[in-house]
């Protein structure tokens, strides 16, 4: 299985097959949905599993504000089947969000909620197993002897890279390829959002960067990963004629990582002396500055 394949007509198909079989559960009714709404609504208030992460993104573009419930009403549909069927259930899941997950220090998931795990005991005696796609794709290979290297990037590209990234350093790979501090200084993107000449940068801390992998080649030993990043970076600015500006910058840009792959290594797939990254591109896409009153005022930078 690789991303082709989910990408074809093969998923309804197989799924049509799964419906004919009577393996797919019943959908709820109206007044179920209905009450799901409102106890959705409860759950988010709260910060409680399932789905509140979905909510600011999916109420921009839905006018009903109900897509955000989407996890909330997956979440239920196991517990009925748990409840009904007796039998235990293993969930797999790329949503790897802490509205699901218990998460790391690397903010990685370490294990489900522990409200998940005892709402389900609320309804069977049986056991619940949640694992990430990577991972399930890890125990698969295992019990049945194979390796998909090109199954494995394609499911795993944004965690892979990410890995990489939060291993090198944000800061430090950003420097080492273009240097991105000369960058904010030089390139006159920063400019348009404090109105005068910058004199000097300083990037105080850097958030988690967000990626988003678009390619994947793999020619048997060698992998080549390219798309997008975006990421917020805390900020002095020192400008002429003005006192000094803090705030915080969004940046986004391209990234392209290659590396060899070890398929027979089942703890580290990657040989890590071969990474090679590569990040460009960059535009200033957002400043907010830091005021008195502790908020903040959004400046949008027109290029």
């Amino acid at each position: 299985m690789n991303k082709s394949m989910l990408d074809t007509g093969n998923v309804k198909l197989f799924m049509d097959q799964l419906a004919t079989q009577e393996k797919v559960g019943q959908p709820f009714s109206y007044r179920e949905k209905l009450a799901l709404f409102t106890e959705g609504d409860s759950r988010f208030l709260r910060k409680l599993p399932q789905g509140y992460m979905d909510e600011k993104e999916k109420d921009k573009k839905d006018e009903t504000k109900t897509q955000k419930f989407g996890d909330l009403i997956v979440w239920k549909q196991q517990l009925l089947f748990a409840e009904e069927s007796g039998r235990p259930v293993v969930f797999i899941t790329n949503d790897n969000k802490p509205d699901w997950w218990k998460l790391n220090q690397d903010g990685r998931p370490e294990s489900p909620r522990p409200e998940l795990i005892e709402e389900f005991s609320c309804y069977s005696d049986q056991s619940f197993i949640m694992v990430g796609m990577g991972e399930f794709l890890d125990h698969l290979s295992q019990i049945f002897d194979f390796e998909n290297s090109l199954a494995y990037l394609e499911l795993n590209a944004e965690e892979l890279v990410d890995d990489l990234m939060t291993s090198a350093g944000w800061q430090e790979t950003l420097d080492e390829n273009v240097n991105f501090t000369s960058y904010l200084i030089h390139s006159g993107d920063l400019q348009f959002a404090v109105g005068n000449p910058l004199t000097d940068v300083e990037v105080i801390e850097f958030s988690q960067g967000v990626i988003d992998i678009e390619s994947v080649v793999y020619d048997g030993t060698i992998a080549s990963l390219a798309g997008t990043f975006s990421i917020e970076a805390e900020v002095t600015i020192e400008q002429y004629g003005d006192q000094p500006v803090e705030g915080e910058v969004k940046v986004s840009g391209m990234i392209n990582v290659q590396f060899e792959l070890d398929a027979e290594n089942k703890e580290d797939k990657i040989k890590q002396d071969t990474v090679k990254l590569q990040l460009g591109g960059f535009e200033v896409t957002k400043f907010v500055e830091y005021t008195d009153a502790e908020d903040s005022v959004w400046a949008s930078v027109v290029q």
